[in-house]
This record gives C-alpha cells, sequence and structure tokens, in this order.
C-alpha cells in the first residue's frame, strides 16, 4: 500500500534519470528512520543512477535496433534477386534465400568459408575479388543455360575503407533468349 510506505518515510532522497535531455524517470531512496545522508551515500547513489540511465538507454537502442534488423532481414529475405555479402577477406557472410537456390547452398552452414570454396563461377568470383571502391557488373552464365546480371559493390566504412563487399545476381535468362 502506498500510503502505509508514504507515511512511514522519515528520510528520502532522490537522483533524476537522464540521458542527454531525455527524463527518463526518478531513482528514490527512502528510510524509515530520519536520516541524513553522507557524501558517500549521495554518490553511491549518482552512480546508481548513471548505470541505470546506460541499462535503459542500452535498452531502448537494443530494441530499436532490432525493430531495424527485422525490416531489413524481411527485405533481404523477399528479394527476388540474389544478394551475398563478403568480408574484406572475400569470407562469405551473408546471402539471402534467392542466393541459397541459386547456388544450391545453405548460406548459413558456408559462412566464414572463403567465397572462392563455395562458388565456382568464375566471373562472380573475380567481381567480388575487387576491393578497390568502384562497383563491377559481370554477366554470369550457369552450365544450365540460366544467365545472371551480377553487380558487386564495396561495402564502405566513414573513412572509405572497404568492410566488403556485396553483390546482387538478377536472372535475366529471357532476355537473353529474346
Amino acid at each position: 500500500d502506498v500510503t502505509k510506505i508514504r507515511d512511514n518515510i522519515k528520510a528520502l532522497i532522490a537522483m533524476p534519470l537522464m540521458h542527454e535531455t531525455n527524463y527518463l524517470g526518478v531513482l528514490w531512496l527512502g528510510y524509515d528512520l530520519p536520516k541524513t545522508f553522507t557524501q558517500s551515500e549521495i554518490n553511491l547513489l549518482s552512480t546508481l543512477a548513471k548505470l541505470t540511465v546506460m541499462a535503459v538507454s542500452n535498452a531502448r537502442l537494443l530494441e530499436a535496433s532490432e525493430g531495424h534488423l527485422q525490416v531489413l532481414n524481411a527485405a533481404f529475405g523477399s528479394t527476388r534477386d540474389a544478394v551475398i555479402i563478403t568480408d574484406n577477406k572475400s569470407r562469405l557472410l551473408l546471402g539471402n534465400p534467392a542466393a541459397e537456390q541459386i547456388f544450391e547452398m545453405n548460406i548459413t552452414t558456408e559462412a566464414g568459408r572463403l567465397l572462392s570454396d563455395v562458388i565456382t563461377q568464375p566471373e562472380l568470383l573475380s567481381a567480388m575479388r575487387s576491393m578497390d571502391s568502384t562497383a563491377a557488373t559481370r554477366e554470369i552464365e550457369f552450365q544450365d543455360g540460366r544467365t545472371f546480371s551480377a553487380s558487386a559493390s564495396p561495402i564502405l566504412r566513414s573513412d572509405g575503407s572497404v568492410l566488403g563487399r556485396v553483390a546482387v545476381l538478377r536472372d535475366v535468362s529471357h532476355f537473353k533468349r529474346l
């Protein structure tokens, strides 16, 4: 019962929970006896308040990131074009279901392997090996008669260094036959 608690509090200290300019709440500490808070108790409560703000802020960031990640995963998974992502050492990181189907592989089990150990199409490997800051476009012909237009682009850090590459493959077999 809040009334009982309120009536029994004889000493109270409160610390605002602020993140930048956002008010998150208040951290309260109450005693049922009269008390003068020492500087070390105030410092401890201030530290607890800062840690609480960090925990709440991190939880909010994680929640927002997970929401964005779900949207990206949905878009990544639903595109008809095959998408393959490698790191700067040409190791397979990600691929969508269309890539799994085209290359007849399970990206999850192949992740971390060198792309050249997983993909046999020399044109695609050539486009993905280029680690400069330019995009490369190649036409890839599969032995079963399918033709794909592949565009490989660098994934750049904010400083311009290359993190890896992403390739998007579009089936152009129908257009080639025309």
